[in-house]
């Protein structure tokens, strides 16, 4: 739907406060930079907080779960 409709969407790393790992598992808090731009408003815009989940599968890192907090920093 967002790609579809979306006027432009970015989602930029601002800063890694955490890298944590377990086995073939890892964790990831981190703070994005978005922005979501609606022909008629800016859906969401500034800095979010967001925990992702990885998980070593064949060789490779693979994103199981991505986690926003929902709170605008």
């Amino acid at each position: 739907w967002l790609c579809r409709y979306a006027k432009q969407t970015r989602f930029d790393v601002a800063e890694i406060n955490l890298i944590a790992f377990e086995s073939a598992s890892a964790r990831m808090d981190l703070v994005l930079e978005v922005l979501v731009e609606l022909p008629d408003r800016r859906l969401m815009e500034g800095k979010y907080p967001v925990t992702l989940g990885w998980r070593l599968e064949k060789n490779r890192w693979v994103l199981v779960r991505a986690e926003g907090k929902g709170k605008h920093l």
